[in-house]
């Protein structure tokens, strides 16, 4: 999956990561780079989720942060 390509999108997400999903720090999301599918294998990673569940939060959040002002 491509990482977003607008300057703003990919702020609006790294804001939105670091209010939605505490495990993660800025290292974590620097390293996405506004990737979903690099979020998906982060939330796995720290939260234990199996794919299918992190890929649901990712959904969830990526229609959250595009509907709103973060």
């Amino acid at each position: 999956m491509l990482g977003l390509a607008n300057k703003s999108a990919r702020q609006k997400f790294n804001d939105g990561i670091l209010t939605t999903f505490g495990k993660l720090d800025a290292l974590d999301i620097e390293k996405m780079d506004g990737r979903p599918d690099q979020l998906v294998i982060n939330l796995m990673k720290y939260y234990g989720w199996s794919s299918a569940d992190a890929q649901h939060k990712v959904n969830q959040f990526m229609r959250r942060i595009s509907s709103s002002s973060l």
